[in-house]
């Protein structure tokens, strides 16, 4: 019989009842899966043993691919939400289920293009069957710590980008949220306003394609903001007092982040150029007089 040990109880019930599932299959290919626990509610230890497989070293090599399945399957999901709601609290369960889930599909998808899943699976089995050759109890968390510590790094390194970038999406929305509010609050003056993006240049025209004042706005903002001041929020800033009836985008890429801002706040009163590639506004065709710096291609 193999020793298994682990950290956590109900790690080591999980493996149980995984292994349990298995018993009906390998018996009906003529092996035989011997298991014993102190508790079967919350194991301290897991004795295993698995006959059939033809030689001792052969069944219990099959035995390590077993548990290395787990590890690499159920094992890494389970840590990988343990790990994010206890890093991460202020997160409704409903959020850490989706981002450990998020994660492990990460993980899986990187290891198969990558084609590590089979190596990092095959150095596992062969510490276990080290291990068990030598009749020693085997303590999986220690295994993972401290001889797989590069995978068990990169899964956590996964869980806590995946969080990461989560956090700078809700961020996102809710700066939206906001944004979109206080358009919907203010009056609107039915005019029309053209904006031009064009990488972290924009530059805004009235109906008459004559640029925007936003000279007010920029003092405004001088005044309450410490930080250095970005083209795009003044301008930003500046549509939402204005709120136009109105908004024509003019851009090479529909996928700039400013531009799927605009999209986002402004909604059903945004629309983009029909004539582009040859609007004159992106063609630089039209001699305005350029008042701020704010406004300025």
């Amino acid at each position: 019989m193999h020793r298994l040990r682990m950290t956590e109880s109900s790690d080591l019930r999980e493996l149980l009842l995984a292994l349990r599932r298995l018993a009906a299959p390998l018996a009906r290919r003529g092996a035989i899966l011997y298991m014993q626990v102190d508790d079967a509610e919350q194991p301290s230890y897991l004795d295993v043993r698995l006959d059939g497989f033809g030689q001792p070293t052969e069944s219990s090599r099959y035995m390590c691919r077993l548990i290395s399945r787990f590890l690499c399957g159920k094992w890494r999901f389970r840590q990988m939400r343990r790990l994010i709601g206890e890093c991460h609290p202020y997160l409704s369960g409903e959020e850490a289920d989706y981002l450990a889930a998020s994660s492990y599909g990460r993980c899986v998808r990187l290891e198969a293009a990558q084609a590590q899943r089979y190596r990092e699976a095959s150095r596992m089995e062969d510490i276990m069957a080290d291990v068990f050759e030598q009749g020693l109890e085997l303590h999986l968390d220690g295994l993972l710590r401290f001889r797989c510590s590069r995978w068990l790094h990169a899964m956590q390194r996964a869980a806590q980008e995946r969080v990461d970038e989560y956090l700078v999406s809700r961020e996102y929305e809710e700066f939206v949220g906001i944004l979109r509010y206080f358009l919907d609050t203010t009056p609107s003056r039915g005019e029309t306003v053209h904006v031009v993006c064009l990488g972290e240049t924009v530059r805004g025209y009235d109906a008459k394609y004559e640029p925007l004042d936003v000279s007010a706005m920029e003092t405004i903002a001088r005044q309450t903001c410490e930080d250095d001041l970005h083209p795009q929020d003044v301008l930003m800033s500046a549509l939402i007092t204005r709120s136009p009836a109105q908004l024509i985008i003019h851009t090479y890429n529909v996928e700039e982040s400013f531009v799927q801002t605009l999209v986002r706040v402004f909604g059903r009163r945004a629309q983009f150029c029909r004539d582009d590639p040859a609007c004159d506004l992106l063609g630089g065709k039209l001699d305005t007089p350029r008042p701020s710096f704010y406004t300025t291609l």
